[in-house]
């Protein structure tokens, strides 16, 4: 594969990820609060936007883990 076929292999699959990400978000009816939010909006342009980001899952789930003690 020359490395002309490798960087559009990897913008598919970015395309890819953007498209999952979004589904997820939306929920099974397209309507759900998290794809409108910030955070659900962040996560959908870091796929669109060409640069990386060290600190992009530094933030704290909006639903924090619940002890079941």
């Amino acid at each position: 594969m020359t490395n002309a076929e490798s960087i559009s292999a990897l913008y598919a699959e970015v395309g890819q990820a953007h498209q999952v990400i979004g589904a997820y978000f939306a929920g099974p009816d397209g309507k759900h609060p998290d794809f409108d939010s910030p955070d659900g909006q962040r996560a959908l342009d870091y796929f669109v936007h060409e640069r990386y980001d060290d600190d992009f899952l530094a933030s704290e789930h909006p639903r924090k883990w619940q002890s079941t003690i």
